[in-house]
């Protein structure tokens, strides 16, 4: 797919199908992105999403903020001088695995998806690969009247979506064939399934959390039982609250909680943080619990409060 888009603008061998080596540091990202505003198909990205010590954080941040602004970096030479470095080129990423779990790189690429179910058979790949090699040239057209026709129509790229401007291009190029427009033209990859999947992982991650806590510190400080009986979660909830024994959560009366701040240093040493959950209040909005005021001793201070009964529903997850 990124070998046909270069196709279109013919810049196959134009050097513009590069290794993740090329990007993997914020200068020879800068370089690779400024050169012109053609799109640049970047191989093997996989590095990028699998670095579990950090090291290409700075490049994943780079990318998403270069989707949104005109420059990427700055940087001072000859010790006064202020140079920034444009960002003009967007970039495709291929590689086999799957993207962060970020919402805001979710909400920034398209991510395409192919399952083992869609894998074609080893004749068919090279088929297709033939025809593809045999005729890309061909695709060079549209780059050329996508270009034509929106020097012809400037304003549309003040006045449309990017996704309303590549449909424009395409129903105008079939019209001037004077062929009729397929239905796939108005296909368009949605990626509410990326921005779904992350709001739904924050919610059962920090479920997850809550029940490894309660779970934990009942089994740490609970007298022996040789019953063999499964113990219900609430038991287990209740011996904690009047043992004190979760430091985050509190009972002020026999149905309502409070829980305070240092659930967060708990979620960062457990598992890093959650994501989404950038605060207390976005916590408490996972199970509807209020971010209020409240005097500990003496002090005020932000907690979250709400019914017990809304944090067991949260905890529970009843599935039907």
């Amino acid at each position: 797919m990124g070998s046909i888009v270069l196709s279109i603008w013919n810049l196959d061998k134009k050097g513009k199908s590069v290794g993740f080596n090329n990007i993997d540091s914020v200068a020879r990202f800068g370089h690779t992105v400024s050169k012109d505003t053609y799109p640049i198909l970047v191989n093997e990205a996989g590095s990028l999403f699998t670095n579990s010590y950090g090291k290409y954080t700075p490049i994943l941040e780079l990318l998403k903020h270069s989707i949104e602004s005109t420059t990427c970096r700055g940087r001072f030479y000859e010790s006064k001088h202020y140079q920034e470095t444009l960002a003009l080129s967007p970039m495709m990423l291929t590689c086999n695995y799957a993207p962060p779990s970020d919402g805001s790189y979710n909400r920034r690429f398209i991510s395409i998806h192919f399952p083992e179910g869609e894998k074609k058979e080893i004749e068919d790949q090279v088929e297709f690969n033939r025809s593809l090699s045999e005729n890309k040239r061909c695709l060079s057209v549209l780059g050329n009247f996508a270009a034509q026709h929106i020097t012809d129509n400037p304003l549309i790229l003040i006045r449309k979506e990017w996704q309303d401007i590549a449909l424009d291009v395409l129903v105008e190029f079939y019209r001037y064939a004077g062929c009729q427009t397929p239905e796939w033209i108005g296909y368009l990859e949605e990626q509410r399934d990326a921005i779904d999947e992350s709001s739904e992982k924050t919610h059962f991650e920090l479920r997850a959390f809550l029940i490894d806590k309660i779970n934990d510190a009942y089994s740490r400080n609970r007298r022996p039982d040789y019953t063999g009986a499964e113990i219900d979660i609430l038991l287990k909830l209740d011996h904690c609250l009047k043992n004190r024994l979760v430091p985050f959560i509190s009972e002020v009366d026999k149905d309502t909680l409070i829980i305070t701040q240092d659930i967060m240093g708990d979620l960062r040493r457990s598992n890093q943080g959650i994501e989404n959950l950038a605060g207390l209040k976005d916590v408490g909005a996972q199970f509807g619990f209020s971010h209020v005021n409240k005097y500990i001793n003496g002090r005020k201070m932000r907690v979250l409060e709400g019914k017990k009964e809304r944090l067991l529903e949260f905890i529970k997850a009843e599935i039907k």
